[in-house]
């Protein structure tokens, strides 16, 4: 899977709903995702968030009240923790991310094909 339909995946998700990150997986889940493209999706969720297309969230689960983080650091920090990409237990606090007005631009320009440059980025082709 290209880098590419990662990203778009990734932003269309947060598009569509707040959602919790192991729905990012579920998504993955018709090809059983592997332990590489585990590390792909960690690091361009990462990404994403350092670029500030995407935003983390607590949530008391199930629909609870969202309260943002606002550290990029402590956001990254909190995504290297296996168990927020998993299903969370009831009344458990719990990650979720939603898609910015950035990331929703970036979005359509990368899938309208206007603009490669943050593919670029990530694959560490651009500075």
């Amino acid at each position: 899977m290209q880098i590419k339909d990662i990203v778009l995946k990734i932003l269309i998700i947060g598009i569509e709903d707040v959602s919790a990150l192991y729905e990012v997986l579920w998504d993955f889940s018709e090809e059983k995702p592997t332990i590489d493209i585990k590390f792909q999706i960690f690091k361009i969720v990462e990404k994403l968030l350092q670029f500030g297309l995407i935003k983390l969230y607590w949530c008391k689960e199930p629909y609870g009240e969202l309260t943002e983080i606002h550290s990029t650091q402590e956001a990254i920090e909190l995504l290297t923790q296996e168990k927020y990409w998993t299903p969370p237990e009831q009344d458990s606090l719990w990650l979720r991310f939603e898609t910015t007005k950035a990331g929703e631009d970036v979005y359509k320009q990368i899938y309208q094909g206007e603009d490669n440059s943050f593919i670029k980025k990530i694959e560490g082709l651009t500075d």
